[in-house]
């Protein structure tokens, strides 16, 4: 899963939105505050949002939020749940490792990552997380945003042409096998 050095190589507007959103209310801080987070500012973001706090002792992420075309997208709702019990156990991508990077640095990520359809297709779509605070400088809470671009209204009705994370893993891992067998 590739990771831009800077935003700018986002091309997505939804991600840049909320960009300019956490830029404006960080203001001369290091990041904004959770408090800051008006869900009505970010009408037109809330379904592609994700909002999860950092646990500790060992470090992991549990998701708080997590908007309607993003469950749609991935088939389920992982609100509630921790990151580290939806990875397989030699997960193909590093989302832990992401987050890890937002916690540590206290800056935001930007990527994209590429994952398979049901029908085995790659699935290619921008993603974005940022740090947040609860009253001090440590990066306590996270915004991220995934933005599947103009596919999204063809796979939302039909509620996820994408595997859950567990079995495309799985997938990619066999695929990869597969190749390097070869």
């Amino acid at each position: 899963m590739p990771l831009w050095p800077d935003f700018g190589a986002a091309t997505s507007a939804k991600i840049n939105d909320l960009r300019r959103w956490w830029e404006a209310k960080r203001g001369a801080r290091t990041m904004p505050d959770r408090a800051d987070v008006d869900p009505i500012e970010l009408k037109a973001l809330l379904p592609y949002l994700l909002i999860s706090e950092c646990l500790q002792d060992p470090f992991n992420v549990r998701y708080r939020l997590v908007g309607t075309v993003v469950a749609n997208i991935t088939g389920f709702d992982i609100t509630g749940r921790d990151l580290a019990s939806l990875l397989p156990p030699d997960p193909t991508e590093d989302w832990m490792g992401h987050y890890a990077r937002v916690y540590s640095t206290r800056l935001p990520v930007f990527g994209y990552t590429t994952v398979p359809t049901i029908h085995g297709d790659p699935f290619t779509y921008e993603f974005a997380i940022f740090p947040l605070s609860k009253g001090g400088d440590a990066a306590d809470q996270f915004i991220a945003l995934e933005d599947y671009g103009r596919i999204e209204p063809r796979l939302s009705p039909s509620m996820g042409d994408l595997t859950p994370w567990a079995s495309q893993h799985a997938r990619v891992a066999a695929t990869k096998k597969d190749w390097n067998d070869k």
